[in-house]
């Protein structure tokens, strides 16, 4: 705290004039002068500060934008020519907020010295700068006369104190709002956390050349199927879901005879489904339309419709191992109609059919066991075949160690090392899925 006479009030006037910054070059006054960029309506002013670079015997005015939010130093490739420098090849692809990248293929990488415009000022060396294109920075202004209704905010990240390390290490700052790190630093010292400060907030992507992706995305898919069963996989809590499906199968499901029977896996208990029987019988007469212009769709459906009151076999499936030696493959016959559905729930499964005849009143079919379209299918299924599996466990241990974690749905996927171990396997999950 001092006295105000002691101010020199010539020196330290304000300049109420508005000025611009241009580019490269610029003529300094004292009284005049003032650096900004700025990217939005409300004139956030960023550090934007005037220097000189050198070259071989030449040296240039210029501006640079301060930005602690780029992980790099850029310089214009235009600059680098005014100066008579080279560099080393050096492709970029840069990365900015917003997700926006942009290729820099005839970027080269180089060290140059810098100083700020007074002529005490020290010159300093910057040991690697990239050239780019074009860094779009253009020309500000701003009246000085509002400076003083206009900061907004920034008083808070304003720097009271601060301690300098040695060349190419962090800053500390204290501001009112507490102390910050900031600058270059090793990835041993810790993460590296950046801020954001508007679109050039650039830094260096290390992406692949376009030349390469094939080969990356070659490389990714092979690895993800090698790595298939490598590591186990975390066990997660189950779902309300699961839960609940797991206690209508565990209260539904029973053998009668030498048949399970189950229930649909309803989401919830009191399920009053409207008749739509008049909406079936539309898309009944829609599809028989549609049977006279494709008569061999039509055969194929009257085919189907047969194969399912005979329960006649599906094609299997093949697949081919590599763990062991010997591989084997099986497929349970229609494993979904295996299992019968109880019959409350088959109201739910009503189908109308005339068998090709439209002119017939169509006949009401009710599926009695489990059916394709329905999405609890699979998990009933499979549900039935590890319960029936269980009732074998002591005797056939090997044989129920497969069904259970060498089954997907009606598929058997196994391999063993020898022929004769195979045979007994194949022999006894056939017996107990029997």
């Amino acid at each position: 705290m001092h006295d105000r006479l002691l101010h020199d009030d010539k020196r330290y006037s304000k300049p109420t004039t508005a000025t611009e910054s241009a580019k490269p070059t610029i003529e300094m006054a004292a009284t005049q002068s003032c650096n900004t960029h700025t990217k939005t309506a409300r004139k956030v002013l960023f550090r934007y500060v005037p220097v000189t670079i050198y070259g071989k015997g030449k040296q240039v005015s210029t501006y640079a934008f301060l930005d602690d939010g780029s992980s790099s130093t850029l310089m214009e490739h235009s600059l680098l020519k005014e100066l008579g420098l080279k560099g080393t090849p050096y492709p970029l692809c840069l990365d900015w907020t917003g997700g926006h990248k942009r290729h820099e293929n005839e970027s080269v990488m180089l060290a140059l010295k810098i100083s700020g415009v007074s002529d005490t000022n020290d010159v300093f060396e910057l040991s690697e700068v990239h050239t780019v294109r074009d860094l779009s920075l253009p020309k500000q202004s701003v009246s000085i006369s509002q400076l003083a209704t206009n900061m907004d905010n920034c008083r808070l990240g304003h720097a009271s104190r601060s301690i300098e390390g040695s060349e190419n290490e962090p800053v500390a700052s204290k501001t009112r709002l507490g102390w910050m790190v900031y600058g270059p630093c090793s990835i041993e010292s810790g993460t590296i956390i950046s801020s954001n400060s508007g679109h050039h907030s650039f830094h260096i992507c290390a992406c692949v050349n376009e030349e390469d992706k094939d080969l990356n995305a070659a490389m990714k898919e092979y690895f993800s199927i090698e790595s298939l069963g490598v590591s186990a996989a975390s066990k997660s809590l189950p779902s309300k879901d699961e839960e609940r499906a797991m206690q209508i199968l565990s209260t539904e499901t029973r053998l009668i005879g030498n048949r399970y029977e189950t229930g649909l896996l309803w989401r919830y208990d009191q399920i009053m489904l409207p008749c739509n029987r008049g909406m079936a019988m539309n898309r009944l007469a829609c599809l028989q339309k549609r049977l006279r212009r494709d008569p061999e769709l039509a055969v194929a459906m009257q085919a189907k419709m047969s194969e399912y009151e005979r329960l006649v076999s599906l094609l299997t499936v093949l697949y081919k191992f590599r763990e062991f030696r010997v591989a084997i493959v099986g497929d349970i016959r229609e494993m979904f109609f295996q299992v019968q559905m109880k019959k409350q729930d088959q109201r739910s499964q009503m189908i109308l059919w005339h068998n090709g005849e439209p002119e017939i009143e169509p006949e009401v079919y009710a599926v009695a066991v489990m059916t394709f379209g329905a999405a609890c299918s699979p998990s009933c299924a499979h549900y039935v075949k590890n319960l029936n599996g269980k009732r074998f466990e002591k005797q056939y241990p090997r044989a129920v160690e497969c069904i259970k974690y060498e089954h997907y749905v009606d598929d058997m996927l196994a391999s063993l090392e020898t022929e004769q171990e195979a045979v007994k396997l194949a022999k006894e999950v056939r017996f107990i899925h029997s």
